[in-house]
């Protein structure tokens, strides 16, 4: 299965993006996307990780769009770079498009001479904390809630350093 990556363009994406994005919520629970609140970013113009200095992408299969992802400079730490919206269809996990996407971000975090990732994830993903784990992130042990979506809801913090590249799970 062949899985690209293209820069993501809201007027192109949005409407895929937002579905993916949604059933995720939806599968722990939650109302679904939040487009107007926590959520406005996807729809921005230009594109605000771009605008920042980072990327986000999407990937497809087939000319589906099936995931995405995104990289953002933290303002806290020069050399530093969050992780954001990865999401993957559940039709295609377990398919190569989550380390497509996690492979895209480290090399982008790299290339462009980040030496730190940190980025919260909420803690009802246990699958996707044990994908973390194995491309070798850490929990650092900070737990945070958050009120900026329809419900409250509470994130993990994992980080990793890139000292001299990334390695492969």
């Amino acid at each position: 299965m062949e899985i690209e990556t293209h820069p993501y363009e809201p007027q192109l994406h949005l409407e895929s993006i937002q579905k993916i994005i949604d059933s995720a919520y939806r599968s722990a629970g939650d109302p679904g996307i939040d487009i107007e609140g926590c959520d406005s970013d996807l729809q921005e113009e230009p594109n605000p990780f771009r605008a920042a200095g980072g990327e986000m992408v999407i990937a497809k299969v087939g000319g589906k769009v099936v995931g995405c992802h995104a990289v953002h400079p933290l303002s806290k730490e020069p050399n530093g770079v969050t992780f954001r919206r990865l999401y993957v269809d559940v039709d295609y996990h377990g398919k190569g498009v989550g380390p497509s996407l996690m492979k895209w971000a480290l090399d982008f975090a790299l290339k462009s001479g980040y030496d730190r990732v940190e980025f919260w994830s909420d803690v009802r993903f246990e699958r996707a904390h044990q994908f973390f784990t194995k491309w070798g992130f850490l929990k650092s042990g900070k737990r945070r809630t958050c009120e900026d979506y329809l419900a409250p809801y509470s994130e993990f913090e994992f980080y990793r350093d890139l000292d001299g590249g990334w390695g492969q799970p």
